[in-house]
């Protein structure tokens, strides 16, 4: 019985190693691949959120470039309106200056003459045509 005991010991021995190790092994796999398969469903997870984060960074950079062109088309539009309004007040102003010339030369000053409040300019000049 001891012999009997001790040859089954060995064989049960090989075979329970063979089964832990062949176990162990599959085991080892099954985790590897879960493990693997986590990760790969998180990367995948990272990826769209990326995916998301930059398509949203693109389409807010493209509106802001599409404002920024249409700012630039307004900009150079009153920059053209400006310098059209500084030459037509330019022109303006130089007509003006002329009128003034004009309407000047029809002027005509009399000095030493005592000023008075109820003075007529008309009735003033009459009186000195008369002289």
């Amino acid at each position: 019985m001891g012999k009997i005991s001790t040859v089954l010991d060995k064989k049960l021995n090989n075979y329970l190693s063979d089964f832990v190790e062949s176990f162990r092994k599959a085991l080892k796999d099954d985790v590897k691949n879960l493990v693997q398969a986590e990760m790969d469903s998180v990367v995948q997870q990272l990826k769209d959120d990326f995916t998301v984060t930059t398509n949203f960074i693109c389409d807010e950079q493209s509106s802001l470039k599409q404002e920024i062109e249409n700012k630039s088309h307004i900009i150079k539009h009153l920059e053209s309106a400006t310098l059209r309004f500084q030459k037509e007040i330019n022109v303006l102003t130089n007509r003006l200056t002329s009128i003034e010339k004009i309407s000047r030369r029809q002027n005509l000053e009399i000095q030493l003459v005592p000023e008075s409040r109820t003075e007529n300019p008309m009735l003033l000049f009459r009186n000195l045509c008369k002289q």
